[in-house]
């Protein structure tokens, strides 16, 4: 009878350890979640290279900008071959951009960096990035300058933007190519919204149309 109650209690107990051992498992490890995705060796960050790009506009001139024609190129672009991005947003004599990394996976991965003279100013820009096999998000936000430019007289400058999700992260031995597209018109003398790129009143296009005639 007591050695009945031995192995009785015996089995109860590697029961409940198999439960328990099953369970850290199938929740990556003590905290739960995916703490084997998100831990502190897999969201370390190291160097990854990307450039940017704009869309081919066609034949009107509008969205993208005609490499061809240059009066549709602000002056102290990027596209003009100037290489002094600004240091804020409220400077609008050159152009401004940045560009931001998360994870969905992750969310403590936040990296933020802006473009400089040295590390942007002629598209190729190195990034932080996990080293993690984790998704990644890269969002670029390229303003054009205020001043000299197209939208001088209307007191606006063209904002673009590209996001893209990788299922995960970037090598540090290639460069990703980003192609950026007009979004909005957004005001020089604050920040906020002066038209969208996709119809309406004020739009970019109808601007140019207006422009060109």
């Amino acid at each position: 009878m007591k050695l009945k109650k031995i192995l009785l209690s015996g089995g109860v107990g590697l029961f409940l350890l198999s439960v328990i051992m099953f369970t850290l498992t199938s929740k990556g490890g003590p905290g739960g979640g995916n703490n084997s995705i998100c831990s502190a060796e897999q969201k370390e960050l190291k160097d990854a290279s990307i450039s940017i790009a704009f869309t081919t506009p066609g034949n009107n001139g509008y969205p993208g900008r005609n490499d061809f024609y240059e009066f549709y190129i602000p002056e102290n672009d990027i596209r003009s071959g100037h290489q002094n991005p600004a240091s804020s947003l409220t400077d609008g004599s050159t152009y401004y951009y940045t560009v931001k990394v998360t994870s969905p996976d992750c969310a403590s991965v936040n990296w933020t960096g802006r473009a400089t003279s040295e590390n942007g100013g002629n598209g190729n820009m190195t990034i932080k990035v996990p080293k993690g096999s984790m998704k990644v998000r890269i969002r670029i936000e390229y303003y054009e300058p205020c001043a000299n430019g197209i939208w001088a007289p209307f007191n606006t400058r063209l904002k673009y933007i590209r996001e893209k999700t990788f299922l995960s992260t970037l090598p540090s031995n290639t460069t990703e190519t980003f192609f950026l597209a007009p979004q909005s018109r957004i005001s020089c003398s604050g920040s906020g919204t002066s038209g969208s790129t996709g119809g309406g009143g004020g739009s970019v296009g109808e601007l140019l149309d207006e422009i060109m005639q």
